[in-house]
């Protein structure tokens, strides 16, 4: 029998090994779009907010932004203001389009109002495309609202997690104006931004929860 390795607390090589096998395979998060509809406020915000919540995590997550108006242009002056009181960088991003080639090539759309929702799946008119694509808020607050069945079911499985939500959602969740969306802060005060980055905070953080939480 060999001695012990007096280098190694007790059980410590079984502890560990225990602690692995009960976290099981890391969490593989899908590639995520966000659309806003100018891609120079809210989407570049969210990306960089998920981005962090991930990070903070662990985790490792590709999130991408695009909107509905002009490539090449730069962040708002006050995005980028409130994202570097927060210590997040967005000086560097610039505007894209919403194309087709690039809605399928992310396996999670969140968009920031139900209308840019909508146009996103007309967009895209394919049959997986509707489960796909979600408003940011509604999709939180899908996940929030899973029985744990369906959580259990879908653990390890951010997609298929989200795509469960899209499934239970009823079809007016993506029509007219909701609770759901995140308002416009773009030419309004630094204030307003403030509330804004707060909220999308909050949502980046629910969505990275409900999409790993076991």
């Amino acid at each position: 029998m060999m001695p012990p390795d007096p280098d190694r607390g007790p059980g410590s090589s079984a502890e560990a090994s225990d602690a692995d096998a009960d976290a099981g395979p890391p969490v593989v998060l899908p590639a995520i779009l966000v659309v806003c509809r100018g891609n120079i406020c809210r989407s570049p915000m969210t990306v960089a907010l998920v981005e962090a919540e991930a990070r903070r995590r662990g985790l490792e997550v590709r999130a991408s932004s695009a909107g509905f108006w002009v490539d090449g242009e730069p962040a708002s002056g006050a995005a980028v203001r409130v994202m570097a009181e927060r210590g997040l960088d967005i000086s560097d991003h610039r505007s894209r389009v919403v194309t087709p080639e690039l809605v399928r090539s992310h396996e999670l759309v969140v968009a920031v109002e139900r209308e840019l929702a909508r146009r996103v799946v007309t967009l895209v008119d394919e049959p997986d495309t509707v489960t796909r694509v979600h408003t940011l808020g509604g999709l939180v607050a899908g996940l929030e609202a899973l029985d744990d069945a369906t959580r259990r079911r879908t653990a390890g499985d951010p997609t298929a997690r989200a795509a469960a939500v899209a499934r239970r959602r009823p079809t007016a969740d993506l029509l007219g104006q909701g609770p759901d969306e995140v308002p416009d802060p773009h030419g309004r005060s630094l204030a307003v931004h403030r509330r804004t980055a707060e909220r999308l905070a909050a949502l980046a953080a629910g969505l990275i929860e409900g999409l790993t939480r076991p």
